[in-house]
């Protein structure tokens, strides 16, 4: 059986439309594993961190491999030890394959799971790949899901079955970035009724904790974002004040513009809580951050930073006298095989507006330039179709 897949071959690169560093190809597929899922997809969700792979932050360990992995579909076939799902069913796909036994997963904290580290590496846990190039090459798949590709072979625990009769292109942007914001308000920053939020960086996952702390009933949401179409999109789905740091100045020497700015519209108080969604964190924007939440609040930091980043800038006297808390949040800091259906469920209740979110699709071939049109801020969440 063959697929079409966008792959990258290299990392530590510089990105640039010119170069089109992801590569449209066919490819063959090997016979399904004992525990393995072919699903069939419509469309893929485009996120930030795909390219990461790319440009070297979250770089997998062994290249070729397909990007992707924000996908739901359709079960083609399952493996022989497969039960809970079958051919015709609806899945969304998860990128933590949980084993369900491990500390963190009996303690209600799937996404920490020791089968977590498989997303680098980009290969099953029997070692065999699921995909070749047309020269025999074997290629991986980020997240173990690799969703740039029309069809994908999952592990059994990463595909759940869904309501039929949600639309699978929606669905598959709660794959990642939705799961990834909501979680990060509702259950690790625990927005509580009449909180006031900030979420600083406005993209799909930042959209998302927009809409997270609002259902989990925020009073007030501040969106910030130096991307006005964001910051529009942001106040759409209910953000009641949006800050662009490169428009929105306040000077004070002692204090981040931004934070400054929170801290008026909080008249001196803080925020509850600020979620820190922009697509690359440095130590100094940790420290910005740190300076909009009030005494006894939480910063959660969400984006990826670069690996050589070994410190953050922030007060210890302010962390232990203020009694504030950073703390970090991957894949909404719960257990998918629950949060995913859950989310699905504020989208089918009408609590979470996902049409609203996704502003362009493109088809598979044009992958670069999808890429392209988010770093340079013309769009907000996409898709690929096939």
């Amino acid at each position: 059986m063959k697929t079409r897949a966008a792959i990258a071959y290299e990392t530590n690169q510089e990105w640039s439309l010119d170069k089109q560093l992801w590569k449209v190809e066919e490819l063959e597929l090997a016979p399904l594993g004992p525990q393995d899922v072919l699903v069939r997809l419509p469309a893929t969700g485009v996120c930030h961190t795909d390219l990461h792979i790319i440009t070297g932050e979250l770089a997998p360990t062994g290249f070729p491999i397909i990007g992707g992995h924000e996908g739901a579909g359709v079960v083609e076939e399952v493996g022989r030890e497969v039960t809970h799902v079958e051919p015709g069913d609806h899945v969304i796909l998860s990128i933590v394959a949980s084993c369900g036994a491990c500390r963190f997963c009996r303690r209600g904290k799937a996404t920490l799971c020791v089968r977590s580290i498989d997303a680098l590496s980009g290969l099953h846990r029997d070692g065999r790949p699921r995909y070749r190039t047309a020269q025999g090459q074997d290629v991986g798949q980020w997240s173990l899901l690799g969703t740039f590709s029309e069809y994908v072979v999952a592990s059994a625990e990463a595909a759940i079955k869904i309501d039929p009769g949600i639309p699978l292109d929606n669905a598959s942007i709660v794959g990642c970035a939705v799961t990834t914001g909501l979680g990060a308000a509702i259950d690790k920053a625990g927005v509580r009724s009449g909180d006031t939020v900030a979420v600083w960086g406005c993209g799909g996952v930042g959209l998302s904790a927009v809409q997270g702390a609002l259902i989990a009933g925020a009073s007030e949401v501040v969106a910030i974002d130096t991307n006005d179409l964001k910051l529009a999109k942001a106040k759409e789905l209910g953000a009641t004040l949006t800050l662009n740091p490169h428009r929105d100045r306040t000077p004070n020497p002692y204090r981040d513009e931004t934070a400054e700015k929170v801290m008026e519209y909080t008249e001196w108080v803080g925020a509850d809580s600020t979620i820190l969604t922009v697509d690359y964190v440095t130590p100094e924007l940790v420290g910005a951050a740190f300076g909009t939440i009030r005494n006894g609040g939480i910063l959660v930091v969400v984006g990826v930073s670069h690996p050589s980043h070994d410190h953050v800038k922030v007060s210890p006297l302010e962390l232990a006298m203020s009694e504030k808390g950073v703390v970090g949040s991957v894949y909404g800091s719960g257990t998918p095989t629950l949060d995913l259906p859950r989310n699905l469920h504020f989208y089918t209740r009408g609590q979470l507006h996902l049409d609203e979110m996704i502003t362009r699709t493109y088809p598979l071939e044009q992958v670069n330039n999808a890429f392209d049109d988010l770093l340079n801020g013309t769009v907000v969440k996409t898709l690929l179709t096939f």
